[in-house]
């Protein structure tokens, strides 16, 4: 708790948009490509106004298992990257940086969630896994550097 005030100072210094609170694969359904639709994300109770790169944080640290998302991980930012509009004033090295500030994000938002929800095996499940899984990526990022 001590780094938390630096902390939020350097959270607040990461661009700002709509995030969605919940963006893991259980919340999206996916259509053929060239469908007008090709994706449509579900399960809107959790939109705020925050750091953008919330969203891909979240996302990584979810919902591969941690092997996967450790062989990908770079693969996967230069994707993001790449999606990126083509003017974007981020680079490749901000949008890794503020991902890694982010990766926070995932142990609070699933740890709040499940105190929140009714209890079910899947539900149990489910919240033994996406902690272990944030905190891994956490630790994989080097984020607890930031704290102290």
């Amino acid at each position: 708790m001590g780094g938390f005030d630096r902390y939020l100072a350097l959270v607040d210094t990461d661009a700002r948009g709509l995030v969605r609170g919940d963006y893991r694969l259980d919340n999206m359904l996916f259509g053929a490509a060239a469908a007008e639709r090709p994706l449509t994300v579900m399960d809107w109770q959790g939109v705020m106004r925050g750091p953008a790169s919330t969203v891909l944080a979240y996302f990584l640290g979810a919902h591969l298992p941690l092997e996967d998302r450790r062989d990908g991980y770079d693969e996967l930012l230069r994707v993001y990257h790449h999606a990126l509009e083509a003017d974007s004033a981020v680079t490749p090295a901000q949008a890794r940086e503020s991902e890694r500030r982010q990766s926070f994000m995932g142990v609070v938002i699933s740890i709040a969630a499940s105190v929140v929800v009714e209890r079910t095996a899947r539900g149990d499940e489910l919240f033994a896994t996406l902690p272990a899984r944030h905190c891994a990526h956490v630790l994989d990022t080097g984020a607890l550097e930031l704290l102290g």
